[in-house]
């Protein structure tokens, strides 16, 4: 055997007075206190009045203080404006309202681009008793080269029965095709009701001899109504540009020199 003695090893003392001396004591106090980890001068020591005033600054950083809190201003509430009135006439703006021979009663409205008609109809008008047609309007691609005598006309039957077929006071184009086999086409129209009344609202697309010109219808049909005054801003304006682009026209055609044929 060796020389060691293990005998001594039933008296090692392994009570835990050890670890109670590490354990931290701490003593309370009315003002400030302390906390003493490990005991002794080594100690550290921690001031519990500076760490909970450290804590309470730390929460009020996030809020704001109550003054402040007070005098933010309430929002204000939202004004909603009152819906505008429904007109209770069709537009006739730059146009007028009319009646047919066959007693059709018509307002039309215009912009530069376009004419917009309202026929009056009975107001039990259903969309699918209704058709709307074009003849012999100029496709889209021909919209600015569209010269010569009007040639369009608007054809407008209900429950099969024609109630409307004349030929427009200017050219047209409509703008979904361009087939120019495509005799007949349907243009833009919907129903309105303007007061107790419904009409059959249809925007024709205006076309023009060249880009650039502007053509005011003075009436709707060519073969009936009265003309009326356009009144707008670029009246003298494009008055004075037709006619110099016409003056120009006539001085190119009149300065070619002209060739005899023989046959």
């Amino acid at each position: 055997m060796s020389g060691f003695n293990y005998s001594k090893w039933d008296n090692l003392d392994c009570s835990s007075s050890e670890d109670e001396a590490d354990e931290p004591s701490v003593t309370r106090f009315d003002n400030s206190s302390s906390v003493t980890f490990g005991g002794g001068r080594d100690g550290i020591l921690i001031d519990e009045q500076s760490q909970s005033q450290s804590q309470s600054t730390t929460a009020l950083k996030g809020a704001a203080p109550a003054a402040t809190q007070a005098a933010a201003p309430a929002s204000a509430p939202t004004v909603v404006p009152p819906p505008k009135p429904k007109p209770t006439e069709p537009p006739t703006s730059n146009g007028s309202t009319f009646t047919t021979p066959s007693n059709q009663t018509i307002s039309f409205s215009q912009i530069r681009e376009t004419l917009t008609l309202s026929l009056l109809i009975p107001s039990t008008t259903k969309s699918p008793t209704l058709t709307v047609t074009l003849k012999d309007a100029f496709t889209f691609k021909d919209r600015n080269a569209a010269v010569g005598k009007a040639k369009c006309s608007l054809l407008v039957s209900l429950e099969g029965e024609e109630i409307l077929n004349d030929v427009l006071m200017h050219n047209v184009y409509h703008g979904d095709s361009d087939d120019p086999d495509l005799e007949l086409l349907t243009p833009d129209w919907e129903l309105k009701t303007y007061g107790s009344s419904k009409y059959l609202q249809i925007t024709l697309q205006k076309a023009v001899p060249m880009s650039g010109v502007v053509i005011w219808w003075t009436r709707v049909f060519r073969d009936y109504g009265d003309d009326i005054v356009v009144e707008r801003e670029d009246k003298n304006g494009m008055k004075e540009a037709w006619e110099e682009a016409h003056r120009m026209f006539k001085e190119k055609v009149g300065g070619r020199a002209k060739e005899e044929v023989f046959f």
